[in-house]
């Protein structure tokens, strides 16, 4: 799900409204305008309601949604301009994109993540996002002048540079002095057509990405496109208008880009694998609390290499995670094969805890010293006013009590004539 405008608006909230929506729709109002986005339908559609809130989301439960921030984040710290609302699946979080002076970062609605920005990153003019299929949490940021890619939803974003060989030429296209013309990308793959008609290929993965550029491309339309047909095969796609039929047909420029990298000129070094497979690629599985999966892959390495598999998981504050690598045989050629085994799990550990969301405590109001509460912090009970044994009698002696400022944290701030709802989390 993405969300973007082009023009600058302040961001505000207000809670406390309510409306009734079906499940399978979320809402936002963004100046004044509420838009509405269907799930099953895959699009955004303006409704003609109208409100005085300049930026909520409405999240749904059961078959109400409340008025709130995206984030659960308070007015004071949304500050910028909007520049996008994404659900990131890999993370299975909604994501606001927040500028402000020429810089952006996102912002998160659940836990862990809420409780902290994303990294900033330069924001320079008005950035057109591309999310990479797989939903693997990778995003590309890019205009004429500024190529930026996020391998893990936005927490991190940084510059795509430019090598030659094995050797970082520039930390960014714009100190490369390039000018984007259009950008493509699948799974693994990258690939940018410059302005000035040439064509640079990079790899999207767990390593900081980079482009290399391709020796004897060059592409003499203003309006060319690039397009991955599938793994390392590109189209450089160029309309040809007819003066007399209004349909044009494309002239169609295929890219091996295997072929094309073994090029002695680009200096590329050979891959180090043989062979890297697996069943599970592209597949989907559905696992429930206290359940396992076990995924297996066959690695051969080229001979003479050594590489080193990393096994990640996008999401390790919801998944458990345990990898190993044992050798199996050997190839006819002699090559050593490896089996690659990797345990994910769905479950409550020994560390993780059910706790009450604490959004404004008495620490934060200046009520309590944070220091104080550390410092074998206690307090007195009155014996007129408890009963120890929930009995209706008052009891003899009054209670000391002994804060637990670890276990506890700063006490949360409630107004005594409110009915306390608490939101607990994992």
């Amino acid at each position: 799900m993405v969300f973007a405008r082009s023009t600058a608006f302040c961001i505000d909230v207000r809670k406390g409204a309510r409306i009734d929506i079906v499940p399978s729709v979320a809402y936002v109002v963004v100046n004044q305008e509420v838009y509405i986005y269907d799930y099953e339908a895959n699009s955004w559609n303006a409704s003609k309601a109208n409100t005085r809130e300049k930026i909520i989301i409405l999240r749904s439960t059961d078959d109400t949604a409340t008025w709130m921030s995206a984030t659960g984040r308070s007015i004071a710290e949304l500050v910028g301009s909007l520049g996008g609302i994404f659900y990131f699946h890999s993370l299975s979080q909604v994501g606001l994109l927040l500028v402000n002076q020429q810089k952006a970062m996102f912002s998160y609605s659940d836990y862990p993540l809420n409780l902290n920005f994303g990294l900033p990153f330069d924001y320079n003019g008005t950035l057109d996002i591309l999310i990479a299929p797989g939903q693997k949490g990778i995003l590309i940021f890019w205009c004429e002048k500024s190529l930026l890619v996020s391998q893990n939803a936005g927490q991190l974003v940084n510059p795509v540079q430019v090598r030659e060989g094995q050797h970082v030429l520039y930390s960014s296209i714009s100190e490369a002095n390039i000018s984007v013309h259009s950008v493509a990308a699948n799974e693994n793959e990258l690939a940018v057509l410059t302005q000035e008609s040439y064509l640079y290929y990079g790899s999207l993965g767990i390593l900081p990405s980079s482009l290399i550029k391709f020796a004897g491309q060059n592409i003499r339309s203003e309006e060319a496109v690039l397009v991955f047909t599938d793994v390392g095969m590109l189209e450089i796609l160029s309309p040809l208008p007819d003066p007399l039929f209004p349909a044009f047909d494309f002239q169609k420029c295929p890219v091996n880009i295997q072929a094309t990298l073994m090029d002695p000129q680009l200096q590329v070094d050979v891959c180090k694998m043989e062979l890297l497979q697996g069943e599970f690629d592209n597949k989907m599985y559905t696992i429930d609390m206290n359940s396992k999966l076990e995924l297996r892959a066959l690695m051969i390495p080229r001979t003479g290499t050594s590489p080193v598999s990393l096994v990640m998981a996008s999401n390790p504050h919801s998944l458990g995670l345990q990898a190993l690598i044992y050798e199996d045989g050997y190839t006819l050629n002699g090559n050593t094969k490896h089996r690659l085994t990797a345990l994910i799990s769905v479950g409550c550990d020994l560390e993780k805890k059910i706790i009450i969301q604490n959004e404004i405590s008495a620490c934060y109001n200046g009520l309590l010293d944070l220091v104080t509460l550390q410092d074998n912090y206690s307090y007195v009970i009155e014996k007129d006013t408890y009963d120890p044994n929930f009995q209706g009698q008052k009891a003899t002696e009054d209670l000391v009590v002994h804060y637990q400022y670890e276990k506890l944290g700063c006490p949360v701030l409630v107004f005594y004539d409110t009915p306390w709802k608490p939101v607990v989390e994992l």
